[in-house]
C-alpha cells in the first residue's frame, strides 16, 4: 500500500508541530554543533525557551547544538547566554533581551505563514 501524505489540520496545535519540525529540519540542515562542532544528535536549541512564542522561530533564538552541548546550556542560563553571545554577537543577546518582553501573539494564519517560509527556505512544496 503507498505511503499516505501526512494531512495537517488548521488547528494552532497541529500548525505549531508542523512549523516546529520544519524549523528543526532547517536548523539540523547546518550538519554540526555550532559549539563543539559534533555531527551526531543535532536538536534545535533556544535561547529562550519555546515558550516566547514571538521568538519560537526567529533564527537569532536558535542554533544547531548536539545533545550534549544542549543539555550544557540548558542546566545554565548564563552559560547559554555566554554562548549565544560568542556565536550569535553581543547585539543579538541584547535584542533577545528586549524582544522577549512582546506578546506572543499567534493565529491559524501566523502558523501557515511561518510554515510557508520554512518550506521555502527548506526548497520543500
Amino acid at each position: 500500500m503507498p505511503k499516505r501524505k501526512k494531512q495537517w489540520n488548521n488547528s494552532k496545535s497541529s500548525l505549531r508541530r508542523k512549523a516546529d519540525g520544519l524549523c528543526s529540519q532547517l536548523c539540523r540542515m547546518k550538519g554540526q554543533c555550532e559549539w563543539c562542532g559534533s555531527r551526531v544528535q543535532l536538536v534545535w536549541a533556544h535561547g529562550l525557551t519555546r515558550g516566547f512564542v514571538s521568538l519560537r522561530y526567529n533564527e537569532k533564538n536558535f542554533m544547531c547544538l548536539c545533545s550534549s552541548c544542549h543539555a550544557k546550556v540548558d542546566a545554565n542560563f548564563a552559560y547559554k547566554m555566554e554562548i549565544w553571545r560568542t556565536i550569535k554577537g553581543e547585539e543579538v543577546v541584547e535584542w533577545l533581551r528586549q524582544y522577549r518582553a512582546q506578546p506572543g501573539i499567534t493565529t491559524v494564519e501566523w502558523y501557515r505563514k511561518i510554515i510557508q517560509f520554512l518550506q521555502d527556505e527548506l526548497g520543500i512544496n
